[in-house]
């Protein structure tokens, strides 16, 4: 006894599908297509629709194709029922050419592609090993750490203690020439001299012969003429105003302060805007933090919060005063409308709880109320009052009145 069932060819684009009509010999429970046989073969009815149903899990349709779908239906239903009917054949190939014909359909078709995941060959798992193998001696420091190399090349500079990195002391000269409400930004010039301790020399040595002989002869050298693997070695890089929005350096460089003792002045003047939010809540009673944001390298370097003993040897220390942290001074222009206060400064010696890579400067100005209640609050006032002149009546008129 013969039968027919359907088994389905899964092409390139899956959108066009293949049915075909083939005869299977009654080998139970294959998984692989059954080899083709005339349509003289006989099978068992039982083992053919065992075959055919293993097999449909292997046909995938297209949703949209509902004509499709009731074909397959059929077939199914047909091979089920052990009826020996042939099958319409239907044939869509990619380039949309007329259908092809039974015999030519069962003889070309390539092999099923079955959809499960093709099993790992003994030959191919040894080397998926081999190479995991390498890539864990190569990228993790032992067997059972999870620490990889280039993570603890990233950290080394995290793991300096605080004897290990060079103190520094900074000073600066900030002059406040405006503060607008509208941009939320404030305009300064500033003077900037950060002094650190070479007191191991480590970063005299990695100078080259030419820098040394600058610095020999002029006792300074332009920030601009250092290589790059000096200025990395510096406390601030060339961008170390981290909340600046328009930064202009006006004159920057590296001198020798004290060449017996190693200590070493970077200098910046510069001119910028900073940007900073406006709190205006209780205007025109308000006050405002206007901060600097400095960034500067805290894996190598550590700031002072009091002006050591090797700043004091400085011949500028009387006239500039270096002792003090900041000076801070205003134009005259901002002057009615603010008051200058004392600025804040965060650069702690003590960060363990702190692992921000900038510090703060927190230039404090209080606006004066005076200002805006004898220029807009009084002439408002006085407005408001003159437009009730008109309600007056004249006293004379009033008084007769009651009189009367």
């Amino acid at each position: 006894m013969s039968s027919e069932t359907t088994d389905k060819l899964e092409a390139a684009d899956t959108s066009y599908v293949t049915i075909k009509t083939v005869s299977l010999t009654p080998e139970p429970k294959a998984l692989t297509e059954p080899a083709l046989t005339d349509k003289n073969a006989s099978g068992d009815a039982e083992q053919l629709s065992s075959v055919v149903n293993d097999q449909m899990h292997l046909i995938r349709l297209d949703d949209n194709d509902d004509e499709l779908a009731d074909k397959l239906d059929t077939l199914e239903a047909g091979a089920s029922n052990n009826n020996s009917n042939n099958s319409e054949i239907v044939t869509v190939p990619p380039n949309k050419t007329a259908p092809q014909s039974s015999a030519d359909t069962a003889l070309n078709t390539p092999p099923m592609v079955p959809l499960t995941k093709p099993s790992r060959s003994a030959t191919d798992a040894k080397e998926e090993d081999v190479e995991d193998a390498n890539y864990r001696s190569k990228y993790y420091t032992d067997e059972n750490s999870l620490a990889m190399t280039s993570m603890a090349t990233m950290r080394r500079a995290q793991t300096k203690t605080m004897e290990d990195k060079i103190p520094c002391w900074l000073t600066m000269d900030i002059h406040l020439l405006d503060i607008l409400l509208a941009q939320e930004t404030f305009e300064i010039n500033a003077w900037l001299f950060v002094f650190f301790y070479d007191k191991d020399k480590t970063f005299v040595s990695q100078l080259s012969e030419k820098a040394k002989q600058t610095i020999a002869t002029k006792r300074y050298i332009p920030y601009d003429d250092l290589n790059v693997k000096i200025r990395k070695k510096l406390p601030l890089k060339s961008s170390f105003l981290l909340n600046a929005s328009n930064f202009d350096f006006r004159r920057a460089y590296l001198e020798c302060s004290d060449m017996t003792k190693n200590v070493w002045k970077l200098y910046f003047r510069f001119s910028a805007h900073c940007a900073e939010h406006m709190e205006l809540a209780h205007f025109p009673f308000d006050q405002q933090f206007l901060n600097l944001q400095l960034v500067y390298r805290v894996q190598d370097f550590y700031f002072l919060s009091e002006c050591p003993e090797w700043i004091k040897v400085e011949d500028e220390y009387q006239t500039f005063k270096m002792d003090v942290p900041i000076k801070l001074t205003v134009k005259d222009s901002i002057k009615s409308q603010w008051v200058v206060e004392e600025p804040w400064i965060d650069l702690r010696k003590q960060r363990e709880g702190y692992k921000f890579h900038f510090s703060l400067i927190r230039l404090r100005v209080r606006r004066q109320p005076a200002f805006y209640l004898v220029n807009a609050v009084l002439p408002l006032f006085l407005v408001v009052l003159c437009s009730f002149a008109s309600l007056v009546m004249p006293t004379d008129e009033f008084v007769n009145d009651k009189l009367a």
